[in-house]
């Protein structure tokens, strides 16, 4: 009997002895694990911190913003020009820099630098973007139809009908910076860039209409340009728009000067007559 009780208790250590072996080994092997899950959660936390703002100087985090805003743009970048990803996901860095610069001057209304970032836009590769820097303009007008027509030779057809039409629809416009005789000076100019490139019947004939409106002495002398010039369409119709403008035939620029030098006398005696009426 006892040497049964004897075997059952060495059994019995004997198994307490495994169990609490068991017990250990398992404790060490889950310490570790459970320090390198905290680890990787401390690790995952800390990766998400690209900065630490409490140590960073104000300038400093603004050139990391614009360093990672550098990276990719957005059709909200560009929503003054009506340009989407696809339009500007093959664009150079510096063509990008152009065009956003071109927004910041839109968004400023500064007509200067409109004009000037428009001209320099000239380089991007997309036509697409070209006209869309066209048409951008087009709908502020006058006093930046100077960037329109600088795209008057672009190699693209629908950039340069573009130009055309944003052009022609600027000039009915008034430009606030001028008055007058100024202005319509202006509007002869252009009319006179835009005759010669239009090829359409129905849109020249549009243009030579925009010649009613200007003070007639104005229209004649640039009509007169037109008339010498190189293109016969151009200059048939210029004939065309002078006997209307005149009320007689056009014989030649002798007597069309002649026309110029009588009725800008009456212009002007007419204009102070006004003017003083204006002034009673």
């Amino acid at each position: 009997m006892s040497r049964k009780l004897y075997i059952y208790g060495m059994c019995f250590v004997a198994i307490a002895a495994m169990v609490a072996f068991w017990a250990i080994s398992g404790s060490d092997s889950h310490a570790p694990a459970t320090r390198k899950t905290e680890g990787r959660s401390v690790a995952r936390r800390q990766s998400g911190v690209k900065v630490n703002r409490a140590k960073v100087q104000p300038q400093e985090c603004e050139e990391v913003v614009v360093a990672v805003s550098n990276e990719k743009f957005t059709s909200a970048d560009f929503v003054e020009l009506a340009l989407d990803e696809n339009d500007i996901k093959d664009s150079s860095p510096s063509e990008l820099d152009i065009l956003r610069n071109l927004v910041v001057a839109i968004r400023h209304e500064n007509n200067a630098e409109i004009v000037k970032f428009a001209r320099e836009a000239r380089v991007i590769r997309k036509p697409a973007v070209r006209k869309a820097v066209v048409t951008a303009l087009g709908q502020i007008g006058r006093p930046v139809l100077a960037g329109i027509s600088s795209y008057v030779a672009d190699d693209n057809v629908a950039v340069v009908g573009e130009v055309v039409n944003q052009i022609e629809t600027a000039i009915k416009e008034d430009n606030p910076l001028l008055s007058g005789d100024e202005d319509d000076r202006e509007r002869a100019a252009y009319l006179e860039l835009l005759m010669p490139m239009v090829t359409d019947d129905v849109q020249l004939d549009s243009l030579a209409m925009d010649y009613h409106h200007l003070n007639s002495s104005i229209a004649v002398e640039s009509l007169l340009n037109l008339i010498n010039g190189s293109d016969e369409q151009v200059s048939a119709k210029a004939k065309e728009t002078y006997s209307f403008v005149t009320g007689d035939d056009y014989v030649n620029e002798e007597t069309a000067r002649a026309w110029i030098r009588e009725n800008s006398g009456l212009q002007a005696e007419s204009g102070s007559a006004e003017g003083g009426d204006t002034a009673l």
